[in-house]
């Protein structure tokens, strides 16, 4: 990783959003909801140039984190039916324009049957918004 990070660089990194989204998914509707974020996760790389780091992650079991010697005193596991979404877009804009985008609409008008309902209607997901501090990635263009 690099040692100093040129003035641009980090102007650049103080313009990026990065996100973290939690989707609580319907018990019975797993499967289907895990293969319809891997779906949209494609499609949004491909067609949307400012957003630049789609992931979503399932949550590993209790039994495995245990086998695999993860987990410490005082660490709990998240819930099982939760969908982790991390994203970094170029700027607020780009995150707008993903939002409002036909990709998004389609992936909730489609598949948003799949996931708890909020209390406001749509599906129930919690987010935080970040701006970077600090570090970088291995593959970072940073």
């Amino acid at each position: 990783p690099p040692t100093h990070l040129s003035p641009e660089t980090l102007s650049t990194m103080a313009e990026q959003l990065h996100l973290t989204s939690w989707w609580r998914v319907k018990p019975a509707c797993w499967d289907d909801a895990v293969a319809a974020v891997r779906a949209m996760a494609r499609e949004v790389l491909e067609n949307e140039p400012g957003t630049l780091s789609y992931i979503v992650h399932v949550p590993m079991a209790r039994e495995e984190a245990e086998r695999s010697k993860l987990l410490s005193p005082g660490l709990r596991v998240t819930e099982p039916h939760v969908l982790t979404f991390v994203e970094i877009y170029q700027d607020d804009a780009a995150f707008h324009k993903h939002v409002a985008g036909d990709i998004f609409q389609k992936f909730v008008a489609t598949h948003g049957h799949l996931f708890e309902e909020a209390a406001g209607g749509g599906p129930d997901s919690t987010v935080s918004f970040y701006r970077q501090a600090a570090g970088t990635h291995v593959g970072s263009k940073l």
